[in-house]
């Protein structure tokens, strides 16, 4: 499988909360990055994606190939879901908020889906304003703690 097709059935994999494909496509030293104050294992970052996805059962990145550079996938993400379910980022230090109801669309981002041995070591989200966690509390009208 090429790379850009690969990076495409991860993101597709998130979307249909298919956490076991995904970690198929992945090294085992994967990390994730960009929208936390650190890079996390990929251990960690199914554990925070499970919240999302919990909270967002039609979380879509809504990803789109912008194109190849040896290892390196560029894509663009534009985040959209319904808080149908709880959002618990107690693993954040955030509390827990109650479904809400309410559906988020974050601005475009770019990132990057690299590889390493034909298998994804980073993903990488660019964060810009109105992106990322604060972005989603804010569309969902909470403030963070």
């Amino acid at each position: 499988m090429e790379n850009k097709q690969a990076a495409e059935a991860f993101l597709a994999g998130i979307n249909t909360l298919n956490l076991d494909a995904v970690a198929s496509y992945c090294t085992n030293d994967f990390t994730y990055s960009g929208p936390l104050p650190k890079p996390v294992n990929l251990q960690e970052w199914r554990g925070l994606a499970s919240v999302f996805l919990k909270a967002f059962p039609d979380w879509n990145f809504n990803a789109t190939v912008v194109r190849e550079e040896g290892n390196v996938v560029h894509v663009t993400v534009r985040i959209t879901g319904t808080q149908n379910g709880e959002l618990n980022l107690t693993p954040l230090g955030m509390g827990v908020i109650p479904a809400t109801g309410k559906s988020i669309t974050l601005p475009q981002s770019p990132g990057r889906v690299t590889f390493a041995e034909d298998k994804i070591a980073n993903f990488h989200l660019d964060v810009g304003p109105g992106a990322g966690i604060p972005g989603i509390l804010a569309q969902l009208g909470v403030k963070p703690s």
